[in-house]
């Protein structure tokens, strides 16, 4: 099995678990929320777009039965929640007896596996900061980048090791060198990890004089309304007369503009130096 495979596995058994407890204690809100964020978040966003090159590239092996098994029994745990799209998808992957006559899902817990779950963990963080950049940046996705990893601990070197055909495909990376004597010269940005740096080339990728200007010039725009959102807060016939629920979307307006600035000025400091 691909680490890949390890994981989903690991994470299927651990949400098998999570909402057959939670169920049996009535928390029903809990095991929704469970196997909700699996089938969106690590089932679709991230399982299922790492098996692509295998499925497209007919070099399926065990990955083609895994993503079927998932998804059944995906299936079976969203089924209380969801009766009739469920039964629908079931019977579309093949005709048989209802969903409801199939047995409930039990958590195998010789599949939990923590390391695979740790590393993919790492693997997913590397590629979320890639994309990241390439947003701040206004870089298409479309462009390939080249990409250097710089690991710190000895360890982080094998979980790039094997997921670096992962963060190739999913980051849309022309390459990744694995480099730990790296050093970052200019026209290259920088992303900073806790157990490795990654630096990407910029060369031939973006007019680094224009995209500082327009950052600049976006950061200064942000900083305007963060003054007025402030002086808004700052205000008591606001936050004593207003309700709850907007006073709070305020402070969480504050609070995402002001990220907003320092990812902002490090990626501008990036380009000037």
């Amino acid at each position: 099995l691909t680490l890949a495979d390890r994981w989903i596995l690991s994470r299927l058994n651990g949400v098998i678990d999570g909402v057959t407890k939670a169920l049996g204690h009535y928390r029903f809100n809990e095991a929704e929320a469970l196997v909700y964020d699996f089938v969106w978040h690590d089932f679709c966003d991230w399982y299922v777009e790492i098996s692509k090159p295998q499925i497209i590239g007919k070099t399926r092996g065990a990955t083609g039965m895994i993503l079927i098994n998932v998804l059944e029994e995906s299936l079976k745990l969203l089924h209380p929640f969801m009766p009739f799209v469920t039964e629908a998808v079931w019977q579309n992957i093949k005709e048989r007896d209802s969903i409801m006559t199939a047995n409930w899902p039990v958590p195998d817990k010789k599949r939990v596996n923590k390391t695979a779950e740790s590393e993919m963990d790492a693997i997913k963080e590397i590629v979320v900061s890639v994309r990241n950049l390439r947003s701040d940046m206004n870089i298409p996705h479309s462009t390939k980048l080249v990409a250097r990893a710089v690991p710190l601990k000895k360890k982080i070197e094998g979980v790039l090791s094997a997921g670096r055909r992962y963060i190739i495909d999913l980051a849309n990376l022309e390459d990744l060198v694995i480099d730990k004597d790296f050093v970052k010269r200019r026209g290259f940005a920088s992303i900073v990890l806790e157990n490795l740096n990654i630096f990407i080339s910029l060369e031939g990728v973006i007019d680094l004089d224009a995209e500082r200007k327009r950052l600049t010039k976006k950061k200064e725009s942000l900083e305007s309304q963060l003054v007025f959102t402030e002086k808004r807060m700052k205000d008591r016939n606001f936050t004593e007369k207003a309700p709850e629920e907007v006073v709070n979307a305020e402070k969480d307006k504050c609070a995402r503009i002001t990220e907003q600035i320092e990812r902002l000025e490090i990626t501008i400091n990036e380009i000037q130096s």
